[in-house]
């Protein structure tokens, strides 16, 4: 198991020093939002070549496939619509000037990196150690569930926001939420932070995939640190602050940031 997890550790490394080499060149430090997803699939290209192809492991591929390349292509593309975001702007701030390509390695490439090994802990249960027998459809199918409905929230909430950015923010077209009009319709209606709340729900049916795996609750590393990065750390406080600097705030916005009336 250490083996294989070392080898797709490596090959993760590799991608994201990719990334490096593209954020110098481009000097846009939001490209890697975009290589973000796409470093969850080199586990199961070791796992199906050292270890074949499996009904579990091929299903599971497939549902981070969907998840990875749908994601990449949305942040991608609004990378590329931005000057930058204004998080790495804020992040950079703090960081010393001088040797400014050595800071973007270590805070932004190297902890993006170590959080996605952090978060592949379920995918390294699921496919490198052994099954105690019991996982059975009863316990896949209404997983596979959870993973489409936290999908399928997720997209709808990203089409809908991006729709209301490009029909409103037209005279900021390379800046991000550089607006005092606030968004409250369709799902953000219920809560400040749909999006978030489908990348929580998908990350939930990975990690409790692995629960019947030798080492399973190990995999529950990755839903819990996907809800942590995202409400402490890089995902709401950011946005909270940036918000907390406009000028106005027209419409009343959810109280909760997940789940209506609850949390």
């Amino acid at each position: 198991m250490i083996r294989f997890v070392l080898i797709s550790i490596l090959i993760k490394f590799l991608l994201f020093l990719t990334c490096y080499v593209l954020i110098l060149k481009t000097k846009k430090m939001a490209y890697i939002d975009m290589f973000w997803p796409l470093s969850f699939l080199p586990e199961f290209l070791i796992a199906f070549y050292f270890k074949g192809f499996s009904h579990g492991n091929i299903i599971l591929f497939l549902m981070v496939l969907v998840w990875a390349l749908r994601l990449s292509l949305y942040l991608g593309l609004r990378a590329i619509g931005l000057k930058e975001d204004f998080r790495y702007t804020e992040f950079s701030k703090t960081w010393p000037k001088k040797n400014l390509n050595f800071q973007i390695f270590l805070r932004l490439v190297f902890t993006q990196f170590s959080a996605s090994v952090l978060m592949s802990s379920c995918f390294y249960v699921y496919l490198f150690s052994p099954s105690f027998g019991w996982s059975a459809p009863f316990w896949n199918v209404p997983l596979l569930g959870l993973f489409i409905l936290g999908l399928s929230l997720e997209i709808v909430a990203d089409e809908q926001i991006r729709s209301f950015k490009k029909k409103n923010f037209k005279e900021n077209p390379k800046e991000n939420l550089q607006s005092n009009v606030t968004f409250t319709g369709g799902v953000w209606k219920y809560v400040k932070y749909p999006n978030y709340a489908g990348e929580i729900l998908i990350w939930l049916s990975f990690g409790l995939l692995s629960l019947p795996f030798t080492y399973g609750t190990l995999g529950l590393i990755s839903p819990l640190a996907i809800f942590c990065f995202l409400t402490y750390v890089t995902g709401i406080p950011y946005l909270e602050k940036h918000r907390a600097q406009r000028k106005a705030e027209p419409y009343q916005r959810p109280k909760k940031n997940y789940i209506p009336k609850v949390f």
